[in-house]
């Protein structure tokens, strides 16, 4: 399978928050942390099983289709992940409502940022030593970045099966640069004016 077709299920499997139940051990605790967490009854915890295992079956029939080709279509690819996301919405939505699902999907979204908040502090450590970082820039840096990162990767998702027609792509170079206008920002808050003309220089090279 090719990196970028590994890249993008992997996106695809944190943004639903279903690729870490693959194995059954996973499947079952994180159905034991959403019922804790959104206050299911078993009931409804049995339902969402069910639209996970159905979930996760589509997914791999999906990936079949691209794993052997040589050079996959990118455009269709993620349609077709979008789509099996979409029905596994549809399914949640007949058994939690829309509430319900707003819930799950806000509990989701949280898990995420905290995933993509720890890759940033990584980037931020490895960056630590040449900017002279201290933790508590890191600690106040890696959340908003990672909401960043996982804001950069929506968008993505959002314009990736689109033709990218001139209007298109500038909506889509519009989106991009908002986030990292958003990052900038932050960053200025945080670190020193030494700091940033450091980032700015390594930015260049």
């Amino acid at each position: 399978m090719k990196v970028k077709l590994i890249v993008l299920v992997v996106i695809l499997s944190l943004f639903a928050y279903q690729g870490f139940a693959q194995e059954e051990g996973n499947r079952d605790e994180i159905l034991a942390e959403l019922q804790g967490a959104l206050k299911w009854d078993d009931d409804t915890t049995q339902k969402v099983g069910v639209a996970l295992d159905d979930f996760m079956n589509s997914m791999a029939e999906t990936m079949g289709k691209y794993q052997d080709e040589e050079e996959p279509d990118v455009q269709a690819m993620i349609h077709d992940f979008k789509k099996v996301r979409g029905d596994y919405q549809n399914d949640l939505q007949g058994i939690l409502g829309r509430e319900g699902l707003n819930a799950y999907n806000e509990y989701v979204e949280q898990v995420l940022i905290g995933i993509f908040s720890d890759i940033a502090t990584i980037q931020l450590l490895d960056l630590k030593p040449e900017l002279e970082l201290t933790d508590d820039q890191i600690s106040k840096l890696a959340p908003p970045m990672g909401e960043s990162f996982l804001n950069m990767f929506k968008t993505v998702l959002r314009y990736g099966d689109k033709r990218m027609t001139v209007r298109t792509k500038l909506k889509f170079a519009m989106a991009v640069k908002s986030i990292q206008a958003d990052i900038q920002s932050h960053m200025r808050q945080v670190l020193t004016d030494e700091q940033m003309d450091k980032l700015e220089k390594m930015k260049e090279q």
